[in-house]
């Protein structure tokens, strides 16, 4: 929107043109390209920096989908003319005469667009993910994975579109920065983001998930053992020192019972004398 706005003042000047695209430039650590395109996908003014334009295979279907969606729109990775890696964000709007759009090159490696992603809190185990809608990571809590497919194709996406579950059981296909295949249980959490077919993605692993109610387990089994073992040593500490010595008083009385011609006392309970 303030790049149609300056276009709109700048009424078809060069120099306020320059201008306005420059103040979108500057406060935008990592946008270094802006452009602005009519109805019939026309140039009006550009300042794309190195990285020089997308392609037309990536450009023209994120204008036309800006143009039928009145929305904001995101276009997948690309990489510049310089190499480095690229996305698209599309404003299209109606102005007095026609319909422009507003075409910003987003470089997901710059330190302005990966600061977003402190506001995520996370253990050392689990794995933060920002995938465009053809399954690559824009960002990735672990390096290695930046720029490149790390699930197979669209299936997170998908599974977003479809409406499912976004919370479903999953497993880690590669080891770490490599290309070791392993077969480690996840737990993975899709969330989209609302207008764009880019998702978020967090992924840990079972061992991890459930270690603390492993711990929990252990803690209470050997609370538990601990518990049933006081239990039976005070049994027997009370079988020695009074259970033992009362047999023993009894069958002495029984004894001397027998002895003396005494007939034995009938007991009206089990626990009397």
């Amino acid at each position: 929107d303030l790049v149609l706005d300056g276009v709109a003042k700048a009424d078809g000047d060069a120099k306020a043109l320059t201008e306005a695209l420059a103040v979108v430039l500057r406060k935008n650590g990592c946008v270094d390209g802006v452009a602005v395109f009519d109805q019939r996908r026309q140039l009006v003014a550009a300042d794309v920096g190195p990285g020089g334009f997308a392609t037309s295979e990536v450009l023209l279907p994120a204008l036309r989908r800006a143009e039928k969606q009145g929305n904001l729109v995101a276009s997948d990775l690309w990489k510049g003319q310089d190499g480095r890696p690229r996305v698209l964000l599309v404003r299209g709007r109606a102005v007095s005469g026609g319909w422009q759009a507003a075409v910003l090159h987003v470089r997901p490696d710059e330190p302005a667009f990966m600061q977003m992603f402190d506001h995520f809190v996370l253990n050392d185990q689990s794995r933060l993910q920002l995938l465009d809608g053809s399954g690559v990571a824009l960002f990735s809590t672990v390096a290695g994975e930046r720029y490149r497919s790390v699930v197979h194709g669209t299936y997170f996406t998908d599974k977003v579109r479809l409406g499912t579950a976004a919370q479903m059981p999953c497993h880690s296909c590669h080891k770490g920065e490599t290309h070791e295949t392993v077969s480690e249980n996840e737990v993975t959490t899709v969330a989209p983001l609302p207008g764009l077919d880019w998702v978020v993605t967090v992924r840990e692993g079972t061992r991890e998930l459930y270690a603390p109610m492993r711990e929990t387990v252990l803690t209470s089994t050997a609370l538990v053992s601990l518990i049933f073992g006081c239990f039976v040593g005070f049994y027997v500490l009370l079988s020695r020192r009074v259970l033992r010595p009362m047999r023993q008083l009894m069958q002495t009385a029984r004894a001397l019972g027998v002895d003396a011609g005494i007939a034995p006392t009938s007991l009206s309970s089990g626990d009397e004398f």
